[in-house]
């Protein structure tokens, strides 16, 4: 899994051991204690008002590029045009699933560490070294959640974590070459 699909991955090894043979991590996030404490108070808030989080749309079309503008720092053009894509794909399906009363769980109320440390096969676990810069930048603290993250793993057979130079969030995409050799050497 690769950010959120960590997520998914780890909550797949977790409940299905037998069927988990070995699990790569890209970029795995353990979500600060306030940030879970915030987030925990904002969906017990929420109750019966599902609109909370809609997207709007903006008549000049700046709902688009406000979701561009995040990215371009740090992505290509290509790249953040693809992300962007998604991500209002993403949005505008969420608006219509809080319209029908779902609501997703936020990704800071996912009980990483004690999903971790049921885990048991093998994990590599992968951070790149721009992603992990940019989630210190805007305040997330990965360089020390990492560190949490990669300790949480308890019951594993075997535990590798390797920094890909240059990877970024998206570095299954720009890194792919240095993201295989990783894994193959892990693997073998």
């Amino acid at each position: 899994g690769s950010l959120m699909g960590c997520y998914m991955a780890m909550s797949l090894a977790s409940k299905h051991p037998q069927r988990v043979k070995f699990m790569v991590l890209t970029n795995p996030y353990l979500w600060k204690d306030d940030a879970v404490a915030k987030a925990k108070r904002e969906a017990e808030s929420a109750g019966e008002n599902m609109s909370d989080g809609q997207w709007g749309f903006l008549a000049d079309g700046s709902h688009f590029t406000n979701v561009w503008d995040a990215r371009k720092a740090w992505l290509s053009p290509e790249l953040n045009t693809r992300c962007t894509l998604d991500d209002c794909t993403y949005r505008m399906k969420r608006n219509a699933r809080y319209q029908l009363g779902v609501n997703i769980q936020p990704p800071q109320l996912f009980e990483f560490t004690d999903c971790a440390g049921r885990i048991t096969c093998p994990v590599l676990v992968l951070f790149g070294g721009n992603a992990v810069e940019f989630f210190d930048m805007i305040g997330l603290a990965m360089t020390e959640q990492s560190k949490k993250a990669v300790a949480s793993f308890t019951a594993v057979s075997s535990l590798h974590q390797h920094t890909i130079p240059g990877g970024s969030i998206n570095m299954l995409n720009e890194k792919a070459a240095e993201w295989v050799a990783a894994v193959s050497e892990a693997l073998w």
